[in-house]
């Protein structure tokens, strides 16, 4: 018996007689949302060009992108769908901006940053992450670090058919692309993970191997994970896509979203 409940026992037995030493239960306080910040990541080449140094594969000297596959998704969601959910904060970032061990002056945005301030001001805040390719694996990373910092427990991670495996340490040739060094361990209230199979296969595919899809860990632990057809260049496709009890990630997202009163 610890000490704590020793004391516990000998203060109940001189107060009230002899009783099973248990101490009191201690409710469970549910966090009431008042607000959310909903972070969507893009791979490589999404909001800006993609080195070719980035990369561990000839692209013929040139840079990649931007193709804004998550760029074009978030716009329309912000057009569209924002209005519809009360106090959303959406912010749209490149995935090198969701790497924390990457220098303030060398990213436009600050994902870690700026979700840290917003809940200095809110704290309240159901924070919400998406990300696709490298930007899914820096998605991940970014709610690992924000867990690791105590500055939040992110409430839904999507990762988007995530790579990263050949980029990180388990890489034999180190390249420089920016994400987390370690395989991130993410630890959310949700977590959807979307994986491709592609029946077609094409050079964003291709890319996508260069880089090593990210697999065995979202598929031992995410809530949800989804193996799809859909090629790896089709981030609105995979979002809008029936995975689980004829819900789509998207669907999960804005369920998440409507709790906000």
């Amino acid at each position: 018996m610890s000490a704590e409940i020793q004391a516990y026992s000998t203060l109940v037995r001189t107060t009230m007689g002899n009783v099973n030493p248990i101490p009191p239960v201690v409710p469970v306080q549910l966090i009431v949302y008042t607000h959310s910040y909903t972070a969507f990541i893009g791979g490589a080449s999404d909001k800006y060009s993609f080195a070719p140094n980035d990369l561990p594969i000839d692209v013929g000297g040139r840079g990649l992108g931007p193709n804004r596959f998550v760029g074009e998704y978030f716009d329309e969601f912000d057009f569209s769908q924002k209005k519809k959910f009360k106090n959303a904060m959406i912010e749209y970032y490149g995935y090198e901006e969701a790497y924390t061990g990457m220098k303030a002056g060398g990213k436009k945005l600050d994902a870690f940053d700026n979700i840290k301030k917003f809940l200095e001001k809110n704290p309240n805040t159901q924070v919400n992450i998406i990300g696709h390719s490298l930007g899914g694996w820096n998605a991940a990373g970014l709610a690992t670090e924000l867990g690791k910092k105590k500055i939040c427990k992110v409430n839904l991670l999507i990762t988007i058919d995530p790579v990263g495996t050949l980029l990180s340490y388990s890489a034999l040739t180190p390249v420089r692309a920016r994400i987390y060094f370690r395989e991130p361990s993410p630890n959310c209230n949700y977590w959807i993970s979307v994986t491709c199979d592609p029946k077609s296969y094409d050079s964003n595919d291709a890319v996508a191997d260069s880089g090593g899809q990210w697999r065995d860990k979202p598929k031992d632990k995410a809530n949800v994970f989804y193996s799809t057809k859909f090629s790896h260049a089709e981030f609105k496709e995979m979002m809008k896509e029936k995975i689980f009890m004829g819900q789509s990630a998207e669907d999960m997202l804005f369920t998440q979203l409507e709790k906000i009163k």
